[in-house]
């Protein structure tokens, strides 16, 4: 009988070939060790780390990750080999909508930054018009945007 290669909860990469073009790649995590084909090579349900979708590949189909930053499965959860945890699907979450809600802060925060500006722009050109009437009366005004637009 054939042995299998990796453990359950070991971290496996996939090796894609020509009839694998659809699969996800990148890391995967051993859900399972099964029998193996008729030909005898060793099976395993994995499950992918990113997306979560399980799939039963072929022991020559996978390769294992590196010891630097790979990840196994203990009692306690998913841990890195230097013992850190790795970051659950929530914490994910929570951290990507933090970041989106920081990013959304920082859009109104700049809107409001160059409508400010703007704001600050217009009373500068009034009160040079105005400033230019009091310091010579028979020069008529020029009309402003605002002007342009209610008359007609």
């Amino acid at each position: 009988m054939t042995r299998h290669k990796f453990a359950v909860g070991q971290m496996v990469d996939l090796v894609p070939g020509r009839m694998d073009p659809n699969v996800s790649r990148g890391t995967y995590v051993v859900e399972r060790l099964l029998p193996p084909t008729e030909a005898g090579t060793p099976q395993y349900r994995v499950k992918h780390a990113g997306d979560g979708h399980e799939r039963a590949f072929r022991e020559d189909q996978l390769a294992a990750r590196q010891a630097q930053g790979s990840t196994t499965f203990t009692g306690s959860g998913l841990n890195r080999t230097d013992g850190s945890p790795v970051q659950s699907r929530q914490e994910k979450a929570v951290a990507a909508d933090r970041s989106h809600s920081e990013r959304r802060a920082e859009r109104r925060r700049l809107k409001r930054v160059r409508k400010d500006a703007k704001l600050r722009k217009q009373e500068e050109a009034v009160a040079r018009r105005k400033a230019m009437l009091d310091t010579n009366p028979s020069v008529e005004p020029e009309p402003t945007e605002t002007d342009e637009t209610h008359s007609g």
